[in-house]
Formats: C-alpha cells, sequence, structure tokens
C-alpha cells in the first residue's frame, strides 16, 4: 500500500483538551441506570462520542471519532471488524454513509490483533507492516474495547494534523474514553481473543465505493426474498460482503506479487 510521505517541515499540532469531565461521567451512568437494554448502547455510544467530538476538536481542524465492532466469527475465528460509528467534524462527513471493514492491514485491526493501544502518524515515516490510511488522516490512535480476555471491538480517533497524538496525555484520553464506553456493552457483544484471526481487506476507499453501489440494493433484496427485518436483511449482508471483500483483497495480493515478480524478471 502506498505510504504517506515525510515532510520535514509540517507544523505538529498536538491535542490540547481535557480529560474527560464529571458531567459525561453523570450522563453516561444516568443512561446506563435508566435506558432499556435495547437502547442503552447505541445513546450511551451517542452521548461519548458527541462529547469526544467537541473536546478533541476545539481548533475546528478536523477529527474523525470511529468504532468498529468484532464479528461475525466465521467458525474459524473473526475475520475483521465493522465500523459501525463514525462522527467527524469537516472535512470528514458528521456520520458514516457506507459501513467499511477493518482487516489486519487497518491500525483499529493492529490493535484488537495486539490488544494494546496502537498509534499512527505521517511524521513516522514507513511502518514496520503496511497500513490503510484513510482520506484526510494524518495521525490516528486506536483502543481496544476489552474485558479480561473478550474484545469487543476498537475506538479510533483521527486528525487531519500530524503530530496530533504527541503527547502521552493524548493517548490516556483515548485510553479513558475507551474505558468509558466499555459499559455501553454486555457480555454478549465481547468474543474471546482466541477467535480474533483478522484477514487482509481491501483499501477503505475501494471498499466505500463498492458499498455505494451495492449495500442498499443487497439489503432490500435479502428483506424480500428472505423475508427478514431490516436489521437482519443488514445482518445477512454484512456477512456476505465480508467473506466476498475478503477474496477479493486475496486477489488483489496475488496480482500484486505476479506483478513485482515480472519486474524482478524483468531485471
Amino acid at each position: 500500500m502506498a505510504k504517506k510521505p515525510v515532510t520535514k517541515n509540517k507544523e505538529v499540532c498536538p491535542f490540547l483538551g481535557i480529560a474527560i469531565q464529571k458531567d459525561l461521567y453523570k450522563r453516561v451512568f444516568e443512561l446506563l441506570a435508566n435506558v432499556e437494554d435495547e437502547n442503552r448502547q447505541w445513546q450511551i455510544a451517542q452521548a461519548i462520542f458527541e462529547y469526544m467530538l467537541v473536546h478533541f476538536d476545539e481548533r475546528k481542524q478536523g477529527i474523525a471519532i470511529r468504532y468498529a465492532k468484532v464479528g461475525p466469527d466465521h467458525g474459524d475465528g473473526v475475520h475483521s471488524l465493522y465500523e459501525t460509528s463514525l462522527y467527524g467534524t469537516p472535512p470528514w462527513p458528521m456520520n458514516a454513509q457506507y459501513p467499511v471493514y477493518w482487516g489486519r492491514t487497518h491500525l483499529g485491526g493492529w490493535a484488537a490483533e495486539l490488544q494494546r493501544m496502537q498509534r499512527w502518524d505521517t511524521l513516522d515515516g514507513q511502518q514496520y507492516r503496511p497500513i490503510d490510511i484513510d482520506l484526510y488522516e494524518q495521525s490516528s490512535c486506536a483502543e481496544p474495547i476489552m474485558r479480561g480476555n473478550y474484545l469487543a471491538g476498537v475506538l479510533m480517533v483521527s486528525s487531519t494534523q500530524p503530530g496530533f497524538f504527541k503527547h502521552p496525555f493524548s493517548w490516556q484520553v483515548v485510553h479513558d474514553y475507551a474505558l468509558l464506553l466499555n459499559l455501553a456493552f454486555s457480555q454478549s457483544d465481547f468474543y474471546s481473543l482466541s477467535c480474533i484471526k483478522l484477514r487482509t481487506m481491501p483499501a477503505l476507499a475501494w471498499q466505500r465505493a463498492e458499498m455505494e453501489k451495492v449495500y442498499v440494493k443487497r439489503v432490500l433484496f435479502a428483506s424480500r426474498h428472505y423475508n427478514l427485518t431490516r436489521q437482519q436483511a443488514e445482518g445477512r449482508v454484512r456477512g456476505e460482503l465480508e467473506l466476498e471483500f475478503e477474496q477479493v483483497a486475496r486477489l488483489q495480493c496475488v496480482g500484486q506479487e505476479i506483478a513485482h515478480s515480472g519486474k524482478r524478471d524483468v531485471r
């Protein structure tokens, strides 16, 4: 995958926000106590993400806050994380338009596989393993949502600014938000770490373009053909597309290997 060049004269714009304030803790605890199970996860997550947008982007430079959940387990393990939430400030959209999958070449995939926070910055240059960088992204921090040896998903914060996560205080703030977000999930949302066997997925831009073409059509077809609710149809289609995208990524990797082999033969 293409790497972003290191630009030595880029201005570093580190996170200048504050730690989580007690008003957010109070709001989350109120939701935890008063909201029915089926709505609790969404309302707690929304409250946290909207609060994060304000406090992470005080200078209005552009922030994206994403959450991707684990699953499903295909019998031989979990192949990817599925992005369920995106809250952004310009140039990112306010909300996700089409879902995407995070594989083992995504920063969030690293965090899931390694079970610890992972960070990326365009100022760091080449990485020790490939990484799929999203549009506008200059620095990111990803933190897994865990309970013991179980994983629910990954919280990821991205900035348009290089050096945004330069200081350890910013890492601690992301970690604290992840701990608070943990309260939104039931135990059934968590998967054993032994099930996490991520595969390579296509580039995010390719996925979004493909989703725009087929996602709604396939959900409508599944709903009518199999007599499913909207939620059931979306779950079915997401599982199908995950395996199809995985196959596309595998063929792309084979094609790249053949192309590289041909270049070596010419030399």
